[in-house]
């Protein structure tokens, strides 16, 4: 039998490694990355959509406190 998995690591873009935490977004040092796995990867992208992130055309991702749109 043959298995797969996709695994998504996610990163805010608003997230910057090396400031003073919680940083003006209210991150914390250690919230990242948030890791989803699926054995398809159109379904990790969906359960990430599902907890709040944006998940952008251009590769980037904002987390659910940065996205606007997000009810968390």
């Amino acid at each position: 039998m043959i298995a797969g998995c996709y695994t998504l690591d996610l990163y805010c873009e608003n997230y910057k490694a090396g400031v003073k935490f919680p940083d003006e977004h209210g991150h914390k040092w250690d919230e990242f990355p948030w890791t989803y796995s699926h054995e398809l990867g159109s379904r990790c992208r969906a359960k990430a959509r599902k907890a709040g992130w944006k998940l952008l055309p251009d590769g980037t991702a904002l987390c659910p406190k940065c996205n606007k749109r997000s009810n968390t």
